[in-house]
């Protein structure tokens, strides 16, 4: 049982080490509302027995303010979607165009058109070549 005025806050809890219920010489169990309840009201009474009554402050919310919306509400949008940007005029001089997928080279030997030298990479067409370890191309 707990509770508390502006200036008073007073819990009582009877019970055993081994969390088990604990009974009156009766035989009753022992809940929240008996025997707990009668001590705080007496201990509680007392204390403010010779106090004025308080009146607790106004409520003063901590954190984030409470939401207005109930459990299952979806909040409406903040703001609208953004319009979009305007179509600009063309502007003075060539159009520009799409970059190629690939880059524009010319094979290195014209007489073979279509079959690109690797850079860095000598052509070789030796029958010596060892196709066993890396495929020849």
């Amino acid at each position: 049982m707990a509770g508390f005025t502006p200036s008073v806050t007073t819990a009582v809890w009877m019970g055993t080490d081994m969390n088990s219920p604990i009974r009156t010489a009766r035989g009753r169990p022992i809940q929240g509302s008996s025997l707990p309840g009668d001590v705080w009201q007496t201990v509680m009474s007392d204390a403010v027995a010779d106090s004025p009554v308080e009146e607790f402050p106004p409520f003063r919310p901590i954190g984030e303010p409470p939401s207005p919306l109930g459990p299952n509400e979806t909040p409406p949008p903040s703001a609208p979607p953004a319009p979009p940007p305007p179509e600009l005029p063309p502007a003075d001089g060539p159009a520009p165009t799409a970059a190629p997928d690939e880059p524009d080279v010319t094979p290195d030997d014209p007489e073979r058109p279509g079959i690109l030298g690797d850079p860095g990479v000598e052509d070789s067409d030796s029958e010596d070549e060892d196709c066993s370890v890396t495929p020849c191309g």
